[in-house]
Parts: structure tokens; C-alpha cells; sequence
């Protein structure tokens, strides 16, 4: 009898004990949740402030297996040699589980800031990255205290500056990460004095370092002078895509408004030439997308360049296999007033870009119009609102598009009704940003965060957010037919939470990914293995190891998911009490600290002290958030 009772009682506590969440949902394509991060987190959380908003809460980088992952958080745990206000990691999966490393290096000196961090690039595999960092110098070859860019894992940085700076103090030298190739192999940078002979002295000049070659000049103009002051076709914070090819054969930079590609380090081509029989200069260009091989470029530029009655400047294409330049934006009334380019197709087959002029049939002038350029044709799209600019803004951290791996399928947000849908707040009466595809193929526009009864939002639809410079986070599948969104509003029955959830749209209809029960948002963060592989955090407790309230990152994985562990049967009587001194609480800090109660309110304080002083740094926090922070994450 008493065996029975104990077996009832397990039963009886499973089903009262465990969330909705733990005991799972059904989840759409065989999936499984798969916790990521470690389940002692040393009380903190997996990504930084809870932002309902674009940028999500937690931003990573898959890798192109999907079998590891990065990301970022504003609590160092496992084996962490930093506690700076960003601590990096990386967790992998094994047949058992995933298992978790810290990247981040030892403390900077002085500490690095919030909008400061320190990785620059990751290589595609997640086996190496790119760092700009002071001191203490990562490689013994780097002159001390001078600012430098490291490549490598950790212990193992190799330093692209060897030599010091010769006109420059290390408080005024400047070394600005510009951009690399998947595997790191080959980088550009900008840097303000001359790292090599030939570089002009105490001014801006574009470099490429690779591991075969060393240290090259990249800003060389036509003639085969170092140009007397150069930039990367991109600054820091934009898309970094566009300053090199994927093989690193071709590097693009500019000078002086002029636009130029170097090619094999040995040939420089001007893009913005002229080629009217009557030129009217060479004007000043802006790159704003290359095909991934380099072969092609657009740019905009605010001259005419070619002998075209319609040419008023615009968006160029520059075909360097053919040595081509070709307007396409034709407009006889004046000026094209381009906005920016939103997304190119990898093979530079077609670009997608937003003019205020109206080009097709149904544009409107004046107003942000949402175009399709391919084999010679211009196709409207829509036209946007003035504040849906950040799906064609350059700075890759604030951009709300993505291309699919086939350039046929467009996803961006919207506040304007272009479906017909009226996404009005139901409680404001605002309209809210929703998350539309464009199949170039049959030329169609869907609303995939409408909701599907008519009903108005309550909340706007949200893409992950960019902050790993070069990696700009997937949200479709590999065919496309798959895409990825987190949205405020309850487009199924099941989500119940009013809550930010994680969504899927497939088949015409949306799908929960999140459980839609959490009290706190859950928020995409990468798609990984062509669609496999959801990477999103969650408070929801989804595993039954996950046993705290933190947010933790999750992975609902097609065909994923480990075996669970068995609860513990329920004690009774002598049972529960354990052999003598078995009871302990582990103590934060190492037990050699401080001995007794006075040690624990000691570390208490030191925490709070300490966690004001970097999370009060932090400007995407309140003065009084921080503090709320600070008391919880003992």
C-alpha cells in the first residue's frame, strides 16, 4: 500500500507540478525544444533588458550547421574570465545535451562600454572571430598598448598590426573594423596612419590583411598612387557585406566621393566614371549593395552618368565582368530621389530599393516607393511609410528586411495597410508595424503577421535584431516557403499570454513556436540548418531541467529534443532528512571568502554594487530599472 501511495503521489505531482510548458505542447514539424544554455546561470539571464521591440532580447549568430551557437548576455556564468557588461558565449550540441564555453577575453583596460563590445566578426562555422581590442595586447607579436585587430579563438589571437603606428600615439591611433570573408581568412579595415610604407602618413587608408599574405594596401587609385585619404565602402555599423566578395578577391572603398573596387590587390576600377559623350562629372558615390561574388555593384549616385534622356542620377549597376554601367531608375520628370537599397539576390540577378519618385504605375511621388529591378523591367512593390526606414537603412543592427537564399522571397515591416488589413491598435487606434513576404516569382504580397480572424492587433509584428557587425540574422527557411517572426499579437487560440511569441508561417496560416503561456516575451534570435533549427529565449521553463525563472535560450529543433531525466520519487519520513550535513547552499562566491552570515550579506552588497555600476551604463535601461535588476540577480 505504501508502495502505491508513493507512485500516486508522483503522478499527482507531475500533473500539478509541472507547468503547460514542461509537459510540452505540440509543436508544428516535429519539433522538440532543446534547452541551450546552461541551467545555472549563476542567477542571471541569457541576453541583456527584456526590449519588446526589434531588437528582441537576445541576439546571436547560428552556425552554419546550426550545431553551435552565439550569443551574448549581461551575466557571466560557466566559465567566464570577464564580467563585463557583455559577456560572449558559445554552446554546442553533443548526442547527451548542449554544452556551453565563454568567449569573451579577460577585462579590457580600461573596461569596455555597452556600445563598445569588442567581437567584431565570426566566421561562418563559429571556429574563429575577429576582435578590436586595447589593452592588455591578445598575441605576443602586437605592439603594446596600441589599439589592434585579433583573429583567431581564444588563446590562440594572432595580431593583423605588427609594427607601432609611426605618426600616431596610441590615444589618437584608430583601427576600424570594415569588413571579411566567411572563414576570416581575408579582412579589411581602415586605419588613420600609415601601417606600410607605401600608406600616406597620419591619414585614413583601406588595408586587407589574409594569413597567406600578411599586410597589403587596398586604397591604391588607378594610376598606382596610395590615395591621399580613403574609407571602406561601408563605416562602421553598416553592412558589412558590401566591402568585400565572398571569395576576397574584390575589395571596394572610396575616396573623395568617388567609388572604387580593388581587384586580386593588384588593379583598381572607378565604378562613377562618366560615360556621356559630355560628361558632367563623375558626382559622389555611395555603395549599397554588391553580388556575392563582387561582380556586380549598385550605387546611387546624384549625377548623371550616362548619355540616357531619363538619366537624372539614381541607382546604378556596375556588371565589372563586362565593364557595364547600366541606369535603373529611369525618370524623365527628374530627379529618382533614392532612399537605399533594401536587399540584392546573391547572384546580383535583381534589387530590391526605395525611391520617392514614382517610377511604375501605381508609385507615389514624394513617398517612400518599395521597387523590384530585374532583367530590365522595374516592378512596384508598395509604398511604405516614412517610418518603416528601417528596412532600407545601411546600419546593419536596425535593418527589418531579409532576402531569402534564392532572392525570391522579401520580408519587411510596415505600419501602411498594403493587404487591405486593418492593423489599427485595437487599443490605441495607432497603426502597428507588420511583417509582410513579396514572392517575386508570382509577383504576390502576404501578410504573414495578420491576424487570420480579421481581428485588429493588439501588438506589432518584430524581426531579430543585428549586433554580430557582419551577421544578419535568417528568418526563412532554405526554400524560402518558411519564414520566421516574433509578434505581440495572438494569431492562434493558443496563445494566451498577451505576450510577445515566436511564430511560423507556413502553408498560409501562422504557427506557435514559443508556448504562448509565458508571463514574459519570448523573442526570435536566429534560424538555423536551412529551417531546422529555432533558436529563441523564453522564461517559460520548457525542459524539466530548466528549473529557474530565467530567460534561457531554447532551440525547437525538427526531429530534436533528449531524453528527460526522472523526478525524484517523493520522500517520506527518515527519508527526507539525508545523511548529516548534506544540507548546503553553495555560496556565490568561493567559500574562502568570508566565513559565515557575514560573508553572504558582505557578497550582497558587493553585487549590488557592482551590478549598478556596469547595468547603470547601460542607456537602453531606465535609472530605475537597474536597480530592480541589481536587487534580483543574487
Amino acid at each position: 500500500m505504501k508502495g502505491f501511495s508513493l507512485a500516486l503521489a508522483a503522478v499527482l505531482c507531475l500533473l500539478a507540478c509541472s507547468s503547460p510548458e514542461s509537459l510540452g505542447a505540440a509543436l508544428p514539424e516535429g519539433r522538440a525544444y532543446e534547452q541551450v544554455s546552461l541551467a545555472d546561470k549563476n542567477g542571471g539571464d541569457v541576453g541583456g533588458p527584456l526590449l519588446e521591440g526589434a531588437f528582441g532580447h537576445a541576439l546571436g549568430q547560428s552556425a552554419s550547421d546550426a550545431n553551435s551557437i552565439l550569443y551574448a548576455s549581461f551575466s557571466s556564468f560557466a566559465d567566464a574570465q570577464s564580467a563585463e557588461l557583455f559577456t560572449y558565449y558559445i554552446s554546442t550540441r553533443g548526442d547527451a545535451g548542449w554544452s556551453t564555453h565563454a568567449i569573451s577575453p579577460p577585462p579590457a583596460d580600461p573596461p569596455r562600454l555597452l556600445e563598445n563590445p569588442p567581437f567584431r566578426a565570426f566566421a561562418a562555422d563559429l571556429s574563429g572571430a575577429v576582435l578590436e581590442w586595447g589593452k592588455p595586447t591578445l598575441a605576443p607579436e602586437a605592439p603594446a598598448d596600441y589599439e589592434n585587430l585579433y583573429v583567431g579563438a581564444p588563446g590562440d589571437y594572432a595580431a593583423v598590426g605588427e609594427a607601432v603606428p609611426p605618426n600616431r600615439l596610441p590615444d589618437s591611433f584608430r583601427l576600424t573594423f570594415a569588413g571579411a570573408t566567411a572563414d576570416l581568412s581575408r579582412i579589411v579595415f581602415e586605419a588613420n596612419d600609415a601601417l606600410l610604407p607605401e600608406a600616406p602618413a597620419e591619414a585614413s587608408s583601406v588595408y586587407e590583411w589574409s594569413a597567406a599574405s600578411g599586410l597589403r594596401l587596398v586604397s591604391v587609385l588607378p594610376e598606382g598612387e596610395a590615395a591621399p585619404s580613403a574609407s571602406a565602402a561601408s563605416a562602421f555599423g553598416s553592412d558589412f557585406d558590401k566591402v568585400i566578395s565572398a571569395d576576397g578577391s574584390r575589395v571596394f572603398w572610396t575616396a573623395e566621393g568617388q567609388l572604387y573596387v580593388r581587384e586580386g590587390g593588384v588593379r583598381t576600377v572607378k565604378l562613377n566614371t562618366s560615360r556621356r559623350a559630355v560628361s558632367l562629372g563623375d558626382g559622389s558615390a555611395e555603395l549599397l549593395a554588391i553580388s556575392a561574388d563582387g561582380s556586380k555593384a549598385f550605387f546611387s549616385d546624384s549625377t548623371s552618368l550616362t548619355d540616357a534622356l531619363d538619366d537624372h542620377g539614381g541607382l546604378y549597376e556596375y556588371d565589372l565582368e563586362g565593364e557595364s554601367l547600366r541606369l535603373l531608375t529611369p525618370e524623365p520628370g527628374g530627379e529618382p530621389r533614392v532612399e537605399g537599397v533594401v536587399a540584392a539576390a546573391a547572384d546580383g540577378s535583381a534589387v530590391y530599393f526605395v525611391a520617392r519618385s514614382a517610377l511604375a504605375a501605381g508609385a507615389q511621388d514624394g513617398e517612400p516607393n518599395l521597387y523590384l529591378a530585374r532583367a530590365g523591367t522595374l516592378e512596384l512593390i508598395g509604398t511604405l511609410a516614412n517610418g518603416d526606414s528601417s528596412d532600407w537603412t545601411s546600419w546593419s543592427e536596425e535593418r527589418t528586411s531579409r532576402l531569402s537564399a534564392d532572392g525570391e522571397q522579401l520580408a519587411f515591416l510596415s505600419r501602411i495597410s498594403l493587404t487591405g488589413y486593418d492593423n489599427r491598435n485595437a487599443v490605441t487606434g495607432d497603426p502597428v508595424s507588420e511583417l509582410f513576404v513579396y514572392d517575386a516569382g508570382e509577383d504576390r504580397l502576404t501578410c504573414v503577421s495578420c491576424n487570420p480572424t480579421g481581428a485588429r492587433p493588439i501588438g506589432r509584428a518584430t524581426l531579430p535584431g543585428n549586433t554580430f557587425s557582419t551577421y544578419q540574422s535568417k528568418i526563412f527557411s532554405a526554400d524560402g516557403s518558411r519564414v520566421f517572426f516574433n509578434s505581440a499579437d495572438a494569431l492562434v487560440l493558443r496563445d494566451s499570454n498577451h505576450r510577445q511569441d515566436v511564430y511560423l508561417f507556413a502553408d498560409g496560416e501562422p504557427q506557435l513556436i514559443s508556448t504562448g503561456t509565458s508571463d514574459d516575451i519570448s523573442a526570435l534570435v536566429d534560424v538555423g540548418g536551412g529551417g531546422r533549427d529555432v533558436f529563441f529565449t523564453t522564461r517559460s521553463r520548457l525542459v524539466a531541467a530548466d528549473r529557474d525563472n530565467g530567460s534561457d535560450l531554447y532551440d525547437a529543433r525538427m526531429g530534436g529534443g533528449f531524453p528527460e531525466e526522472p523526478e525524484p520519487l517523493p520522500c517520506e519520513g527518515e527519508a527526507c532528512r539525508g545523511p548529516l550535513g548534506a544540507a548546503h547552499q553553495p555560496a556565490p562566491f568561493p567559500a574562502t571568502a568570508l566565513p559565515g552570515p557575514e560573508a553572504e550579506s558582505r557578497v550582497k552588497r558587493h553585487h549590488r554594487k557592482r551590478c549598478r555600476r556596469h547595468h547603470g551604463k547601460a542607456r537602453s535601461r531606465s535609472a530605475a530599472a537597474a536597480p530592480r535588476r541589481c536587487r534580483r540577480g543574487r
